[in-house]
């Protein structure tokens, strides 16, 4: 998952914004961002690749996309899909997850302060995360809502509701990311999620990635592992481990291998079980992808 500051020293600029509501989506294709974009997708799943990187964004989801980024759709959303989009001008730059600075912005938003910092670009700067399943999303859908629909806003007004929707979400990643009091400088859920990263590439390591292979290398407990992986990342490690296999199992199959093949170099020793994994993370069936690259 991309991580991303953002500088609020100064204003963030409201540039424009919509909201899309269609059957059968498919996102259109844009060489560069010109500007820096979020979505918040309220029904259905967005596929959508960001400079190579495939996602499949549910219902509740919102994605942030720096400028420059290239993206396009890579298959039709399966059914309704609606979501608003943002476009928003601010200094924004790729972070890495075990950044020091992230504990500490989350440290710092715990107390008063003012969100722009009058200058002081090292106490205004936020995270935000590319992808994130926000427990406060209704709220965040709200503000998104009103700069995307109420035109009784003047453009100045709204990048102050620009400022405040990321200044939420940046809030909401912190809080359920934060860290346990004493955690190592690099925590371990952070070197298990590395190891599952380094090992999935390695396509000789990749059918034997379990939760338990991870636990047994770090020494730790399953139970404690998963507790602690889901308070960094917002999700199960099982969860993660499956959502990563699918989205190399996607590129396989894509590339013309068989739905069994895939499902057995994947791991997955009951292809009905791979099929529901596969659907459940990308909103098609292993056949209709299949039948979609045949078509193109």
């Amino acid at each position: 998952m991309s991580l991303y500051t953002i500088n609020c020293s100064h204003p963030v600029k409201f540039v424009n914004s919509g909201f899309l509501r269609d059957t059968s989506h498919m996102h259109i294709d844009r060489r560069s961002l010109e500007w820096p974009e979020a979505f918040v997708i309220e029904d259905g799943v967005l596929h959508i690749e960001a400079d190579g990187i495939r996602t499949a964004a549910g219902k509740g989801t919102v994605l942030v996309h720096p400028k420059g980024t290239r993206q396009y759709g890579y298959a039709p959303s399966p059914g309704q899909v609606k979501y608003i989009w943002l476009h928003f001008d601010a200094a924004i730059t790729a972070i890495a997850p075990a950044d020091a600075r992230i504990i500490a912005l989350s440290k710092l938003l715990q107390k008063p302060r003012d969100l722009y910092g009058f200058g002081d670009a090292s106490s205004s700067a936020i995270v935000v995360p590319g992808f994130h399943k926000p427990r406060k999303f209704v709220e965040l859908l709200d503000i998104a809502y009103l700069i995307a629909e109420n035109r009784r806003f003047f453009s100045n007004e709204k990048d102050h509701l620009i400022a405040a929707f990321l200044y939420m979400l940046s809030a909401d990643y912190l809080e359920a990311s934060e860290k346990a009091e004493g955690a190592k400088p690099v925590p371990a859920a952070f070197l298990a999620k590395e190891w599952i990263d380094n090992h999935l590439d390695n396509p000789l390591q990749f059918r034997q990635v379990s939760v338990g292979r991870v636990a047994s290398q770090f020494k730790m407990n399953p139970d404690y592992l998963t507790r602690i992986f889901r308070k960094s990342y917002g999700v199960r490690i099982s969860e993660y481990i499956i959502h990563r296999k699918i989205e190399v199992a996607h590129q396989r199959l894509s590339d013309g291998m068989s739905v069994k093949e895939t499902a057995i170099w994947a791991g997955f020793s009951n292809p009905r079980y791979f099929a529901q994994a596969f659907k459940r993370v990308t909103g098609l069936s292993p056949s209709e992808l299949k039948r979609d690259s045949v078509a193109r």
